[in-house]
């Protein structure tokens, strides 16, 4: 697989010299760059949202998010890109059931602290 190359292969429409040393639009190269991709490529979603959709067990403690480890859930994590680890439950009823901790993730801790920015 070829490497990611941010470079559209468009030609930028300023002027060779400092105009393109200071252009935002191709910073230099002479060629468009796809900020938009640079940026979703590396920008980590939070999961919360889209594993409460898709009914997976839930638990939190204070900002931390925990997810009943299962095979569409450990997906949704791996995909979001978020840290994560996985724990044995200790919990009577659930002993030796496999958990994902999100640290950061529960989104409802966030919002009710920062607002809806």
């Amino acid at each position: 697989m070829p490497a990611y190359q941010p470079k559209t292969r468009a030609l930028c429409t300023c002027r060779p010299g400092i105009a393109r040393d200071n252009c935002p639009n191709c910073e230099g190269t002479g060629q468009v760059i796809d900020f938009r991709a640079i940026r979703a490529l590396n920008s980590h979603t939070n999961p919360y949202e889209r594993l409460v959709s898709l009914g997976v067990p839930l638990d939190h403690h204070e900002s931390d998010l925990y997810v009943r480890g299962t095979a569409e859930a450990v997906e949704i994590v791996k995909a979001s890109g978020w840290s994560y680890s996985y724990f044995r439950s200790e919990r009577t009823g659930e002993m030796g059931q496999l958990w994902i901790e999100l640290p950061f993730a529960y989104a409802p801790w966030w919002q009710e602290r920062l607002g809806a920015r």
